[in-house]
């Protein structure tokens, strides 16, 4: 026998499969900060980069109002008027809707969320990618463990920490909450 741990036979029934499951991930971006003076957005997209189309099925609920089929959202536009400056969004809560079957645990469904960052200097149309980075969303390769007996109202893990953005210009890190459930 291995070393792995194992579930105890009662409560094999009970273990979460994410296949099974339609998912809430909920991305709050608490914070970012950039190394030019400017304005600044931050668009967040799930995506299996091994799938065509896989963005199709997938539903965003912001702090704005219903749910829409997306798999895309952006947050307001923040000033940085400074180099220390942090800068807080407004609309930083993103909750994606993946439906049942959307994370598989095999070698065709590993799910992201790419964080881009955009410059803005004025319209919308003008809005220059300079940063980007990937979060794993599933499988999720290390801590925090999923909490294995969560109930129906309950979240499978929470987490926050630091994310750094690869610069395609000039992004130097965003703070962020993610929560399961």
């Amino acid at each position: 026998m291995t070393g792995e741990s194992r579930i105890p036979a009662s409560l094999q029934r009970w273990r979460l499969r994410a296949e099974d499951k339609e998912l809430d991930f909920e991305f709050e971006v608490l914070s970012a900060q950039f190394n030019r003076r400017g304005r600044y957005a931050l668009r967040l997209s799930v995506e299996n980069p091994l799938l065509g189309d896989s963005g199709d099925s997938v539903r965003l609920r912001t702090g704005d109002g219903g749910s829409v089929p997306t798999s895309t959202g952006t947050t307001d536009t923040v000033l940085q008027g400074h180099l220390g400056e942090i800068c807080a969004f407004q609309r930083k809560k993103f909750i994606f809707t993946l439906p049942r079957g959307y994370c598989k645990n095999d070698k065709n469904h590993d799910v992201r969320l790419r964080i881009e960052a955009l410059h803005c200097p004025g319209t919308p149309l003008r809005r220059k990618r300079v940063g980007e980075a990937f979060f794993a969303i599933y499988p999720r390769p290390d801590q925090p463990r999923v909490k294995l007996l969560a109930g129906r109202d309950e979240d499978w893990y929470r987490y926050s920490a630091v994310l750094a953005l690869l610069r395609a210009g000039s992004l130097v890190y965003e703070g962020y909450e993610e929560v399961w459930g």
